[in-house]
């Protein structure tokens, strides 16, 4: 997994689904931003599926917490998200401490020439199955030109005059969310941010805050992306123009600011 968000996401929903196994299966989820001593303390006595981000999952390697060498089933999520957030050589490491004989799944909404390299060095004539995306019939993509300078003031129109509520606002880097948010606070809309900086406690809070309607604004940068799962979150806005295309929930209006 590329993100910590994520790999809680998976690891959570894994858990949900086997509540009612007949039979216990134990999901641990290893990822940065924590004590790595609870995380050793859980995958004491192994674990059925471990759900991981590569560096954690190196880290507690090296601490001989966990063995790889018994691993059947390597499933890789996000595999474009990894690549292009450097994960390449953490990657290559713990490819080589798994078994050669094991089943590979690998997950990507985009397949570019990083994704197609990486599934001819791991694939062996592989089944490619295409997903369609959920119906999103009721989507309503918005574009507004306006000068750079603009931008805030506009934004700031658009959420009070159509009193957006658990509004999602994308940009493209970390001082960017306090900047865009400081701005917000001077209009008088109050707003979060979410980015690499803040304490794993601190993101988990926000994120829970978010989902739970209890913030109106969330301004985030692409470690969101594909890391929030919200049930028809009503409005998500690309106030930077995204690097990649990104792939998010459903939501009822989606909004590019774009500057001339």
């Amino acid at each position: 997994m590329p993100t910590r968000e994520l790999a809680k996401q998976v690891a959570d929903s894994i858990k949900s689904y086997a509540a009612h196994f007949n039979g216990a299966i134990k999901t641990v989820a290893v990822f940065g931003g924590v004590s790595v001593n609870t995380q050793m303390l859980a995958l004491r006595g192994g674990t059925d599926i471990l759900v991981a981000t590569p560096g954690r999952l190196l880290d507690l390697i090296s601490s001989n917490a966990i063995k790889l060498d018994l691993v059947n089933t390597l499933v890789l999520d996000e595999a474009d998200r990894m690549l292009s957030l450097g994960f390449t050589e953490e990657l290559s490491a713990l490819l080589a401490l798994l078994p050669k004989k094991k089943q590979t799944l690998l997950f990507s909404a985009t397949f570019p020439e990083q994704v197609q390299s990486l599934t001819q060095t791991l694939l062996n004539n592989p089944i490619e199955i295409q997903v369609q995306s959920r119906d999103a019939s009721t989507l309503v993509q918005r574009v507004f030109t306006v000068n750079k300078g603009e931008k805030t003031a506009l934004l700031a129109h658009l959420i009070n005059q159509h009193q957006w509520r658990q509004t999602l606002i994308f940009v493209n880097a970390k001082n960017s969310c306090e900047h865009l948010g400081g701005k917000l606070a001077k209009r008088g809309i109050a707003a979060e941010v979410f980015h690499g900086d803040k304490g794993q406690g601190a993101r988990n809070r926000v994120l829970d805050a978010f989902k739970a309607g209890e913030i109106d604004v969330l301004i985030a940068t692409d470690i969101a992306a594909r890391g929030i799962d919200i049930e028809k979150l009503p409005v998500v806005i690309n106030f930077d123009l995204p690097r990649s295309p990104r792939i998010t929930c459903i939501a009822s209006v989606e909004v590019v600011v774009r500057v001339k």
